[in-house]
């Protein structure tokens, strides 16, 4: 009878908790509608309306998860994605209605307007995209991307590489975060840099190989470990490997190649 009780009085603060969660976010980006309206009358400048949008997405995507609320949290990141982009204001004139999107989805789903049974591998494809090009001058194909790595020189070259293929891209830059995104959204393809903090890629690539909801996710290693390092030893034999150096630009258009997304 206790832990009846006890469970029923956990059970009864979560759900108070998941309230006022939903609550407060709301309330979030509601008041980033002022935000919307002061970059229309010019009174504060597009760099200002990200970091308003930021303040108010960032701290979602975590919370979200621990109430089991994971599409939520996938179109937060999503978000956080595309504004770390800097490049997007200079190269897309409709930033502002592409930031309103992702709001007005993320609100959906607050609101229940938006069912969490959706099929989020379709939602985040109609997403406006991140792009270090004129979206006007590279035709947009419906295929995702995933990169997983810092952001550094490689994840910026590969970045753009897809983007002039006109693919969809997406950047985490946390090895667990993105076993829950591959799970849940199924790119096309995963593109992992080998040395990541805390969980690395190469036990991610081994994982995503074995597990039977990402085994038929295409995945290529960015890596400059020697071909016959112990640390590359475990990973499938037909797993494509992207060299850091000379090779770095044939081996990459190798793997795209060999997953055939070109």
């Amino acid at each position: 009878m206790t832990d009846d009780i006890s469970s029923k009085n956990i059970d009864s603060i979560t759900n108070e908790l998941r309230e006022e969660f939903i609550d407060a976010t709301k309330d979030q980006l509601i008041n980033l509608d002022d935000n919307f309206a002061e970059l229309h009358e010019g009174k504060i400048s597009t760099k200002e309306l990200t970091m308003a949008i930021k303040r108010a997405v960032i701290p979602i995507s975590g919370q979200a998860s621990g109430y089991d609320m994971h599409h939520l949290a996938a179109i937060s990141l999503r978000l956080e994605d595309f504004l770390a982009n800097g490049k997007n204001a200079s190269h897309n004139n409709s930033y502002a209605s592409d930031c309103q999107v992702f709001i007005d989805i993320m609100m959906d789903m607050l609101e229940g307007n938006l069912s969490h049974d959706n099929d989020l591998a379709a939602l985040v494809r109609q997403l406006p995209i991140r792009s270090s090009f004129n979206l006007e001058d590279v035709e947009i194909r419906n295929i995702e991307v995933m990169l997983v790595m810092l952001p550094d020189t490689s994840a910026h070259f590969v970045e753009r590489e897809m983007h002039a293929c006109g693919y969809r891209t997406s950047t985490i830059t946390n090895t667990f975060d993105a076993l829950a995104q591959i799970v849940q959204t199924q790119p096309d393809m995963v593109i992992i840099s080998a040395m990541m903090p805390y969980l690395n890629g190469i036990d991610l690539a081994i994982a995503l190989d074995n597990m039977p909801s990402t085994r038929n996710i295409p995945c290529a290693l960015i890596t400059s470990l020697e071909k016959g390092d112990s640390r590359l030893q475990f990973l499938p034999a037909s797993m494509p490997i992207i060299n850091k150096g000379k090779s770095f630009s044939d081996d990459l258009v190798s793997a795209l190649s060999s997953s055939f997304l070109l």
